[in-house]
């Protein structure tokens, strides 16, 4: 997600950076986009009651942070039909 927003590769060289995205614009590219590419809508792709609850949960917010700082967001638990599924 931290590329698409900002448009720098690995190593930082930037990468059509006018290409960029809202961060908010590649959480739902990532999540509700990704269920309606996979036919997934009614269960997944969304936190909401009836949902399969298949998420991760990182180290901080990456709303709150620059965009810069986005890539250093570390998932410390991974949700799979609600239950943990990994914890680090």
């Amino acid at each position: 997600m931290a590329t698409a927003v900002t448009r720098h590769v690995d190593g930082g060289a930037p990468l059509a950076v006018a290409e960029g995205i809202l961060l908010e614009t590649a959480l739902r590219c990532y999540s509700g986009a990704g269920a309606l590419c996979s036919r997934e809508e009614a269960h997944k792709g969304s936190i909401a009651a009836s949902m399969l609850a298949d998420l991760a949960i990182l180290d901080r917010n990456p709303l709150t942070l620059p965009p810069d700082q986005i890539a250093a967001c570390r998932v410390v638990t991974t949700l799979l039909d609600g239950e943990v599924a990994w914890q680090g």
